[in-house]
């Protein structure tokens, strides 16, 4: 149980921070002096986050479940900080605005944010007797709605008593826990076979998730459906999705050459991009 709470904690503070930075936007545009980019806030995050999903539970067989998970919080904890601390990092005051940094450091965030949500499932699958596994999946699917809900509330109560900073600095203590519980109780083995990871697949993958999140985000908002960037993107979208289906996922096992497995893979890879995307329209 003690393992299973380690995990929900790393699973909680991704989930959250989809959603916590949404009441912050104005402060924070303000204090950086970025109100071009804002959009870049949350996109940056949900699209290193979308595109790294994929990707955690093939290392994960290749290195083991606790250090790529180890490896997930502490990418998301220097990303937290260093988001905490944008705009007053004198070394890269001289040369990227505070709204450059943050930005950048949010999508270091994502590629932590990706380990956390996948591996949550990944790891309770791992724990637990095939009876049981359905049981705690849903309470992490459960968890991962209140998170999700509740970062708005958490956000704008953090931005309007203390600063917009803390929405970030309240990862520390969270993911220090979590680190500390992986470290000291998880140790499930290394999978025998061999694993390789198909790198051009992987890449495919991430150029079609990241494209379709960008149609998903911007469509509507920033441009037209029906207008020239937004046609753009989805011809671009359209032959490298294709390409994709006809590639061994990148979380295939060597074993498994179904020809239908990587379309699969990534019918789940859209589904998670829309669902990420959806998430910040519902609480933006």
């Amino acid at each position: 149980m003690i393992i299973f709470l380690g995990v929900i904690a790393g699973m909680l503070m991704a989930a959250m921070d989809q959603s916590i930075i949404s009441p912050a936007l104005p402060t924070i545009v303000g204090d950086l002096s970025g109100v071009g980019s804002y959009s870049w806030l949350v996109t940056g995050y949900l699209i290193t986050v979308t595109v790294t999903i994929a990707l955690y539970g093939r290392l994960s067989d290749i290195y083991g479940r606790g250090p790529v998970y180890s490896f997930a919080i502490v990418t998301f904890l220097i990303g937290s900080v260093l988001s905490g601390f944008a705009g007053q990092i004198p070394i890269l005051d001289q040369y990227l605005s505070g709204m450059a940094q943050i930005t950048i450091f949010r999508a270091i965030q994502g590629i932590g944010g990706g380990g956390l949500l996948s591996m949550a499932t990944i790891i309770v699958g791992d724990l637990f007797t095939p009876r049981e596994r359905g049981k705690y999946i849903s309470y992490v699917m459960v968890l991962f709605g209140l998170a999700t809900m509740g970062g708005p509330i958490l956000g704008g109560y953090l931005t309007e008593h203390f600063t917009w900073r803390w929405i970030f600095f309240i990862n520390i203590p969270i993911g220090l826990i979590a680190l500390g519980v992986v470290q000291t109780h998880l140790d499930l083995p290394i999978p025998s076979e061999d694993h390789t990871i198909d790198y051009l697949g992987a890449l495919l993958l991430t150029v079609a998730t990241g494209t379709l999140l960008l149609i998903t985000t911007w469509g509507g908002s920033r441009f037209a459906w029906d207008s020239g960037q937004t046609l753009a993107l989805g011809e671009f979208c359209s032959p490298v999705l294709a390409s994709s289906s006809t590639k061994r996922s990148a979380l295939t096992s060597q074993s498994s050459r179904s020809p239908s497995l990587g379309t699969g893979r990534l019918r789940e890879l859209i589904s998670s991009a829309l669902l990420l995307s959806a998430s910040d329209c519902l609480v933006g």
